[in-house]
Order: C-alpha cells, then sequence, then structure tokens
C-alpha cells in the first residue's frame, strides 16, 4: 500500500515538473513574440530597465535579477547576463 501511495505521489510530482517546465517554455516562446511585435510597432518598455538600473546603482544587482526573473520569466543565468549588460551601460 505505502509503495503505492509513493508511486502515485512521484507520478503527480513527474507531472507537474512537467507541465511547469512547458508553461515557462510557452511563456518565453509568447514574450519573443511580444517582444518582436514591439519592435515592429516601434515600442520600447525602458520602465523595467529603469528601474532595474537603479538597483544596480544601489549595488544591488541581486535584488534587479530577481525583479527581471519575476516580471520576465527569465531563467537565472539569463537574467544575470541581462543586468551585467545594464550595469555596463
Amino acid at each position: 500500500m505505502d509503495i503505492v501511495m509513493i508511486g502515485l505521489l512521484l507520478l503527480a510530482a513527474f507531472s507537474l515538473v512537467n507541465l511547469i517546465n512547458s508553461q515557462k517554455a510557452r511563456m518565453k516562446y509568447m514574450n519573443g513574440k511580444l517582444d518582436a511585435i514591439m519592435k515592429h510597432l516601434d515600442i520600447e518598455d525602458n520602465t523595467l530597465d529603469e528601474k532595474l538600473i537603479e538597483f544596480i546603482e544601489m549595488g544591488e544587482s541581486v535584488a534587479a535579477v530577481k525583479i527581471l526573473r519575476q516580471r520576465t520569466g527569465m531563467d537565472l543565468k539569463e537574467a544575470k547576463e541581462y543586468v551585467d549588460r545594464l550595469g555596463a551601460k
């Protein structure tokens, strides 16, 4: 009985992880589409960048990475590289 329950819990956990990963991929795809549309329409969204730059200037680049990841769904490596590029400007 315990083995069956553990198996069901593992299956449920695996299914949830798979669902979350597919949703992250879909969100990344949609963000790319939105970025392309904004570029085509010559629209810039600098409000997030401005907020991130404020954190970077205060020496809070970790907080900037965290905010960027929350707002965009970027993974840690992408967000860190983005914040580093903003800080180098």
